[in-house]
């Protein structure tokens, strides 16, 4: 094989790598603007705006809730509060059109950030 056959073969492999990188990056792409595009409806979904009409609705696979959790950085916590806090709790997430566990994770949050 002559010198500009190799040279013709390498840059036809270069081409195609470089499609296949685009490719993926493409995809990876497109995988984070879908959880970009949930984390813009974040707050629809907390006002219940979006995803409470019963005929819709369906659970989500364990594994899938995971995935969702991992992408948005979230973890699960479980506590008891006094029922006076949890009381006014729910009564200013009324106030705010936002569902209880959406305030409760506003607070956490500018708590920690103002901690920092």
């Amino acid at each position: 094989m002559s010198e500009r056959d190799e040279n013709e073969k390498s840059a036809e492999r270069d081409i195609g790598e470089e499609i296949i990188e685009g490719l993926e990056e493409a995809a990876d792409y497109l995988r984070d603007r879908e959880y970009e595009k949930l984390l813009d409806d974040v707050g629809q979904w907390e006002r219940r705006e979006l995803g409470a009409d019963p005929q819709h609705a369906r659970r989500s696979s364990p594994g899938r809730r995971e995935e969702i959790d991992e992408k948005l950085g979230l973890k699960g916590l479980t506590l008891r509060i006094k029922a006076e806090t949890f009381d006014e709790l729910e009564r200013r997430a009324e106030e705010e059109g936002v569902i209880l566990r959406a305030l409760v994770r506003r607070i956490l949050d500018e708590y920690v950030d103002r901690a920092k």
